[in-house]
């Protein structure tokens, strides 16, 4: 059986964020990512909203650099309400960076809504190596194999093909 702690999911937060500014130096090289709504191990609060509205105001008075969010992407994962990201834009005056099943209209949206600073593309740039150009050109993007995703070698990392219309063709 693991050990268990008294010490609050928030004052663990408060103390691992001021450690990591001590040792950096500058609190604004520093960034912090959350999970709201993440339920991996039983990690989900009780009342995400709260709690992470909480500690994204105390990472903004410790003046930590940035949040990223990490929106649950699993295929029936509960979307994360605009209600709560507004909420957390206006207890976090830093940058958050949001990240989790961004299509290039989510990512628009948000940006222009004004609650994400940055929207953060993982698995989509695996399978996709051009996705900025996809993104601006509004193309279809690849899916990534979750069999070979990280897997140790080239196979599933390197080598899914650009657009076709961005491949040269032979002369």
């Amino acid at each position: 059986m693991p050990p268990t702690s008294t010490l609050s999911p928030s004052r663990f937060l408060d103390e691992v964020a001021r450690a990591l500014v001590d040792a950096v130096g500058d609190p604004s090289r520093v960034g912090i990512r959350l999970a709201p709504l993440t339920t991996l191990n039983g990690c989900v609060a009780a009342d995400p909203v709260t709690a992470d509205t909480a500690a994204a105001q105390r990472l903004g008075e410790i003046g930590v650099g940035y949040i990223h969010i990490a929106e649950a992407d699993w295929d029936d994962a509960p979307d994360m309400p605009a209600a709560f990201k507004q909420a957390l834009r206006r207890a976090y005056p830093g940058v958050l960076i949001y990240a989790g099943k961004y299509t290039a209209l989510r990512a628009r949206d948000a940006l222009q809504a004004g609650w994400a600073d940055l929207i953060a593309f993982g698995r989509p740039f695996v399978a996709n190596p051009d996705l900025p150009e996809r993104l601006r050109n509004d193309e279809p993007l690849a899916e990534h194999d979750r069999a070979t995703l990280f897997g140790g070698d080239a196979r599933g990392l390197t080598d899914y093909p650009a657009y076709p219309h961005n491949q040269e063709q032979p002369s």
